[in-house]
């Protein structure tokens, strides 16, 4: 057996694991994080003049990163919560959040993703969202 087909029978027999667990950790976030919101700020669809930014990164519990899996549109009223399509194949909904639900943590922020809450749950997102919330507020 030469070596190219080594390493084809190599992957074709871990692919399956390691899409498996991207799954199960897309059904985690979905479980933890987007559908609570969900629950608690049904969707509402957002104005055409909504501002808008894609694929955001977030990280719950300090330690799961999960990267360019948030969309995120910013009205008057709400945050629109939108997940890509990976959580949203694991069973993510998207919510819509008041802007006074969203809380930026106080203290200096040693990262990109600084810390704060939406809703009941805490995070680390992009400052653009927490900036987007504190226009209202301003």
């Amino acid at each position: 057996m030469s070596y190219w087909q080594l390493a084809i029978l190599v992957l074709l027999a871990t692919l399956p694991i390691d899409l498996l667990l991207v799954w199960i950790i897309a059904r985690y976030a979905a479980a933890d994080f987007f559908n609570p919101l969900a629950e608690r700020y049904p969707w509402r669809d957002p104005p055409r003049d909504a501002v808008r930014k894609n694929f955001l990164s977030f990280q719950l519990h300090g330690f799961l990163n999960f990267s360019f899996c948030l969309h995120a549109a910013a009205d008057d009223r709400f945050i629109h919560l939108m997940p890509a399509w990976l959580p949203r194949f694991a069973g993510a909904r998207p919510s819509s959040v008041p802007r006074s639900e969203i809380r930026r943590k106080l203290g200096p922020d040693s990262s990109q993703l600084p810390s704060g809450t939406i809703g009941p749950i805490s995070l680390r997102v992009s400052a653009w969202l927490f900036d987007q919330a504190a226009e209202d507020r301003a």
